[in-house]
């Protein structure tokens, strides 16, 4: 009985092996490295290489070449030229015109500002002088019922509505509300044309 009883008892050692064979995996599982599955899309790197991409086209577009900076300052500078020369010849009105344009993109360009300012000054002076005196009362020359018949613009038609035969050129031009200057030119192209005389 006594040789059977310790047969089937475990034997020591075999328990501190199975133990030790245990803890060693258990400490292998431990260092192994824990893999994240839960990455997203937005995170993987086709998506970060895209989102760069387009962020690199985006700041493209924003910010101008400078080649293209290049080419606006080049066009700038032919228009101040044409300016110039067409100052020379005394085309104010075309000069006034490609100095606005200029103006348009460069406002505070000095070169393109004193030409305008030249321009309306002395256009100004040329349409009042063609007027004469700025006391005399403009009248209509044509019956009211052919003005309709007429190729005019709301604005000539304003001025034309603001005679009255007893105010002077002054008056009207005060109460117009346009500039002086485009007053003057819509009163001498009426003048000219016949439509409006000076008393």
């Amino acid at each position: 009985m006594s040789s059977d009883r310790t047969r089937t008892q475990p034997e020591p050692l075999l328990e501190r092996a199975v133990e030790r064979i245990r803890t060693e995996r258990q400490a292998k599982d431990l260092d192994k490295p824990v893999v994240d599955f839960s990455i997203e899309l937005d995170e993987s790197p086709l998506s970060l290489a895209e989102s760069h991409r387009s962020s690199q086209l985006s700041a493209a577009r924003a910010a101008p070449t400078d080649l293209e900076t290049l080419t606006k300052k080049s066009s700038i500078s032919s228009i101040l030229r044409e300016v110039r020369d067409l100052y020379a010849v005394g085309d104010f009105s075309g000069a006034l015109a490609s100095a606005e344009r200029v103006l348009i993109d460069y406002p505070k360009d000095e070169a393109a500002q004193r030409y305008a300012e030249r321009c309306r000054e002395t256009l100004t002076q040329m349409y009042a002088a063609r007027l004469g005196s700025l006391d005399q009362i403009p009248r209509v020359a044509i019956p009211s019922d052919q003005i309709t018949w007429l190729s005019l613009d709301h604005r000539a038609g304003f001025l034309l509505s603001l005679i009255d035969g007893a105010s002077p050129l002054e008056i009207i031009l005060d109460i117009s509300g346009m500039s002086r200057l485009d007053a003057l030119r819509i009163l001498a192209t009426l003048l000219q044309q016949n439509i409006i005389t000076m008393k």
